[in-house]
């Protein structure tokens, strides 16, 4: 593995506590919601979880596939990783306003 890749699977770690944070938190807020904002709550944690089930299976793929496909998989896992991320992170900010 050479620095690139080690600094994608580190990446991969720290969104995954940052995202683990986010889920917790608007989780934890769900049941007082009302109207749109519950709704909007409900369908990105679904998207959450429907993520978090898929990317099990591309972490599993990158430690069974051979080593010339580490890349790209583990760049696609950082890149849906973020976006997910993005998504909780602008619902908990729009919930905190």
């Amino acid at each position: 593995m050479d620095a690139f890749s080690t600094l994608m699977v580190l990446i991969f770690f720290v969104e995954s506590f940052w995202e683990v944070r986010l889920y917790s938190r608007l989780t934890r807020e769900e049941p007082a919601l009302r109207g749109d904002s519950k709704d909007r709550v409900q369908h990105v944690l679904r998207l959450e979880r429907r993520w978090n089930m898929f990317s099990w299976v591309i972490v599993f793929a990158v430690l069974v596939l051979p080593e010339h496909l580490f890349m790209p998989l583990s760049c696609m896992l950082v890149l849906f990783e973020t976006i997910v991320i993005m998504r909780l992170d602008q619902e908990e900010r729009r919930l905190n306003n």
